[in-house]
């Protein structure tokens, strides 16, 4: 029996809030880091509220070792199929962006 099955659920501390989306980010989104090898997988977004701090948990790694680990938001960007485009703006939406 393994040692976290012995004492019991793990809970986080109150001040600290996970959530499962963040963003364009939603559970198991496929992530890169940047700086690390391998596939990753996007868990929770977490925020200290007694800190400020925050990062975001990822699950993944190069194959064999895949682990979970924690990042800084700015190191993480979602990963895109191949031939996604962001869609075009029309010209209505060029003109009121600049109009305001």
């Amino acid at each position: 029996m393994s040692l976290r099955a012995r004492k019991g659920t793990v809970h986080s501390p109150r001040y600290i809030v996970r959530n499962a989306e963040y963003g364009e980010f939603t559970y198991g989104a496929p992530v890169k880091v940047s700086g690390e090898r391998g596939r990753w997988e996007f868990r929770h977004h977490c925020v200290n509220t007694d800190t400020g701090s925050e990062w975001v948990d990822v699950f993944g790694g190069v194959p064999g070792t895949e682990t979970l680990r924690a990042f800084k938001p700015d190191r993480v960007s979602l990963v895109r199929p191949k031939g996604y485009r962001r869609p075009r703006r029309t010209a209505t939406e060029v003109l009121l962006e600049e109009l305001i």
